[in-house]
């Protein structure tokens, strides 16, 4: 993946947060930021029986530990 501030940017707001509702990810970032870091393994989905959520994965903190920080 690029390093572009918004990609920066993006995982750095997933890497803080860990966790939360999927629609509030998206509406922070963007529909295809959030399905790129899906594809690539850097965040997981799953739901409560009110909303779908997303954490970020052991993959997305490596990354951003290792090429990032």
């Amino acid at each position: 993946m690029p390093k572009d501030d918004e990609f920066t940017n993006a995982l750095k707001y997933i890497y803080e947060n860990k966790n939360g509702k999927y629609l509030d990810l998206v509406n922070e970032l963007s529909q295809e930021i959030v399905d790129k870091f899906c594809s690539v393994g850097f965040i997981k989905t799953g739901y409560t029986t009110d909303f779908k959520t997303w954490g970020i994965t052991s993959l997305g903190k490596e990354y951003f530990q290792d090429f990032l920080l």
